[in-house]
């Protein structure tokens, strides 16, 4: 190494010693007296089974809400004839709190029939063409649905877009209205289901009012608690005494 090195390295060393803008390195020193706990296995897998299964929950709600949704949509349709095969396929939910949501949902669908972006998808389903691809139809309900996805609207929105255009296939042919159903209940379980399972669910989503059945339990189960503390806060009373 030349002397002119040596110099840089020297002057780069001093730079190093005298640098103000360091700070010193800190390494902590590693802590042993936690020991290391391990998640049992099986209780991951139940956690993620649980999971799994409330997601299912939502995608098979959804679409159960949808069918029913395009039920009602069906029956305000009097110029429609209808065979009672489309309503066997439509008809019907799997349990009561399914069937509370889809009461909300419809109570919330008739104030959203108000509005302007209601006239705003009836007109857009009224331009589409119905001998559009599969893929042309996701798009469709794409750019539509994904500008208020986060927003009950947006959902409210969308049901109401594809009860429209699949009401429109059933006054051309069953084969038709069959397909666009599918291509509806497909999208919803993929692209709706989601978001709402991370938002707790559709009572959540829709806001469903607690059944007046629970809301009397509630109130009895509150009530005697209160009672029973009453009773002890007494009784405690008249042994100080």
């Amino acid at each position: 190494m030349d002397n002119n090195s040596c110099a840089k390295g020297s002057r780069l060393f001093v730079r190093r010693q005298s640098g103000t803008r360091l700070e010193p390195l800190h390494i902590p020193p590693l802590d042993t007296s936690e020991p290391v706990r391990y998640v049992n296995q099986s209780l991951c897998y139940e956690n993620w089974h649980h999971i799994q299964k409330n997601f299912k929950d939502v995608e098979e709600e959804g679409q159960e809400l949808f069918q029913n949704f395009l039920k009602d949509q069906i029956e305000r349709e009097p110029a429609i004839i209808v065979e009672d095969l489309v309503f066997e396929r439509l008809s019907g939910y799997s349990n009561d709190l399914w069937a509370e949501d889809g009461l909300a949902l419809q109570l919330k669908a008739d104030a959203f029939k108000t509005t302007r972006q209601r006239e705003d998808i009836r007109a857009s389903s009224a331009a589409v063409d119905l001998s559009m691809t599969h893929e042309q139809f996701k798009a469709h309900l794409n750019r539509f649905y994904f500008k208020d996805r986060a927003k009950l609207r947006g959902i409210l929105g969308l049901f109401y877009l594809c009860s429209d255009i699949t009401i429109r296939a059933l006054k051309e042919s069953l084969e038709l209205f069959e397909k666009y159903l599918m291509w509806s209940l497909q999208f919803i379980k993929t692209s709706v289901s989601l978001w709402v399972h991370q938002q707790g669910g559709w009572s959540l989503v829709l806001k469903t009012p607690v059944h007046p059945i629970i809301k009397v339990c509630l109130w009895i189960a509150m009530s005697a608690v209160a009672l029973f503390t009453l009773v002890r806060l007494n009784k405690w009373k008249s042994s100080t005494v």
